[in-house]
């Protein structure tokens, strides 16, 4: 990721200069806030987990998740979106220097060095590299217990939704399998994956396998609350694949 690519017109003017679909990048409670509360209720996230959201931007989902009464802090690439963040939450927010990936973190005073669940929505497809993903992943594993992660999915470099290619930064357009195999590679135990989740990306439904939601988990032990703890989560565009299946596609990818 080219932290200097997610600038003022990235964020502000993407449409304009060619770089991404965002336009007035603001933070807007009416959608953000329900779709962290349905992210609580679905993955179970309890009053007493810490949160990260790594690839936060300005902090919106984080500032969410704090007005729902959780402990959440974000990680950034972005200084441009750090600094622009959502009132009231900057001592929750982290800038990564691209230098500091792969070597350790920088951790601020008072930010949390482990959390139990890390939400990784529209970041992972920014990565340049399968080396590289592999990198961020294993980093993320070794802090977090679980993982959410949503990415827009693709077969061989070509997205499913034609728009999301419109974003200059996106270098990952692959299927689901593809996804599942490079987790597993990175040491995650158990894996739960679908094309649609409830109330998170509604608005892409309208094109089949559109965008992938996983939960990942670091230890065998914890995968049956990943199975468990989904209410509608649908495992194909169409909700009929069931969750033996999904199973089986991961020890394929394997």
């Amino acid at each position: 990721m080219q932290a200097h690519m997610y600038n003022e017109d990235y964020f502000e003017r993407g449409p304009q200069a060619g770089v991404s679909l965002y336009t007035n990048y603001s933070w807007q409670p009416e959608l953000t806030i329900p779709m962290v509360s349905r992210i609580i209720e679905e993955l179970g996230i309890a009053v007493s987990d810490t949160v990260l959201d790594y690839g936060c931007a300005k902090g919106f989902v984080v500032k969410a998740f704090r007005l729902l009464g959780r402990q959440a802090w974000g990680m950034d690439v972005s200084n441009y979106a750090i600094e622009h963040c959502a009132q009231g939450i900057r001592r929750y927010l982290c800038y990564v220097h691209e230098t500091q990936r792969g070597r350790g973190w920088y951790w601020p005073e008072g930010f949390p060095h482990q959390f139990d669940w890390c939400i990784c929505k529209d970041v992972l497809e920014h990565v340049e590299t399968p080396e590289e993903l592999q990198v961020v992943l294993i980093m993320l594993r070794a802090m977090c217990k679980h993982m959410f992660v949503v990415v827009p999915l693709g077969e061989d470099g070509v997205y499913n939704e034609p728009a999301y290619a419109q974003d200059k930064t996106h270098h990952m357009a692959e299927n689901v399998n593809w996804w599942l195999h490079h987790f597993v590679k990175a040491g995650f135990a158990d894996c739960v994956a679908g094309y649609a989740f409830p109330g998170v990306k509604e608005n892409w439904k309208s094109t089949p396998k559109a965008n992938g939601f996983f939960v990942l988990s670091t230890r065998e032990t914890d995968a049956a609350r990943g199975l468990t703890g989904f209410v509608g989560f649908d495992n194909t565009e169409n909700g009929e694949e069931d969750e033996t299946k999904m199973q089986s596609d991961t020890e394929a990818a394997i």
